[in-house]
């Protein structure tokens, strides 16, 4: 069974099924991010306090800079993020866990990322900072800025990051199209019921964001998340794609889809900020029906 999420005790790294992974080379990230606040996330969220140990992973650095793009979110192109991961001492071998302290969508997003640049030894910590401190574990403000210092030593020889992109998690918008057309995939919109009630790409199906989680910020269990997408009309053997407003919640959706065992997983990046300009005089879904069934 892959593994998507980790708990974390005082003393060691466990993955949710408690298998231990501690001899496991490890990189711990505060993705800690500030949409439209360049180094908010650094400056007031992760030098306010982190996990002891954790390196500030700026998602402002693999989010490509164009004002003209239909895009709201872009993303970065493989030179790109390898260049990013350099300082932080990152090879192929490395086990990366990625939490937050803002919203998990950021360090959703940092996973899906390195699921996408073909980086499959990456883990979300489940709820985050707030669920770490809840526990009574530790944090610190002793910060190490990976792009002016040298990170901890591995106790091996660190080789070049290898990008294997994985094209079968992402959706662009011309698929999106013939997805939605001939409705070859199941189509989740993770946007708020409102938002989806007023227009919708055809044939979603409305799954919240916030239905994924448990009141304490970490992910429904396994059975719950599973029987939440069949009681919504899903079949976990056939492909789902995700979208939200601009491609940082449906991350969610795909690490959900997995912890719930589906097969196929993507995720359209360019999501309602792009679906709505492009497709500005087509005719939508729109109205209740589909909402989601949270039972």
């Amino acid at each position: 069974m892959t593994e998507y999420c980790y708990q974390l005790e005082k003393y060691g790294l466990f993955y949710r099924n408690q298998t231990d992974h501690r001899h496991r080379c490890l990189r711990l990230l505060d993705a800690s991010w500030v949409i439209g606040e360049p180094d908010a996330g650094l400056k007031n969220h992760f030098r306010q306090g982190h996990i002891p140990g954790a390196l500030h992973f700026d998602l402002d650095k693999v989010t490509p800079k164009n004002k003209e793009s239909l895009i709201n979110f872009p993303l970065p192109s493989g030179a790109e993020f390898r260049d990013a991961l350099e300082p932080y001492g990152i090879d192929n071998d490395t086990h990366v866990v990625v939490y937050d302290s803002v919203h998990p969508r950021n360090s959703l997003r940092a996973w899906y990322l390195f699921r996408l640049f073909g980086h499959t030894s990456v883990s979300v910590l489940d709820g985050g900072l707030g669920q770490w401190q809840a526990e009574g574990n530790p944090v610190t403000n002793i910060t190490i800025n990976p792009y002016k210092q040298p990170v901890l030593k591995f106790d091996h020889d660190l080789k070049p990051f290898q990008i294997k992109f994985n094209s079968d998690l992402l959706v662009e918008f011309e698929e999106m199209e013939d997805i939605a057309k001939t409705q070859s995939a199941q189509i989740i919109d993770v946007r708020v019921p409102e938002s989806f009630q007023k227009a919708h790409i055809p044939g979603a199906i409305n799954i919240p964001f916030s239905m994924l989680f448990t009141s304490n910020g970490t992910f429904k269990s396994q059975t719950e998340l599973k029987d939440m997408m069949l009681n919504n009309g899903l079949h976990l053997n056939k492909r789902i794609v995700a979208y939200c407003n601009g491609g940082l919640m449906a991350c969610g959706l795909v690490v959900a889809g997995s912890l719930a065992g589906a097969d196929s997983l993507a995720m359209y990046n360019g999501s309602w900020f792009e679906w709505s300009r492009r497709r500005l005089n087509s005719t939508e879904d729109t109205g209740g029906e589909k909402c989601c069934n949270s039972k």
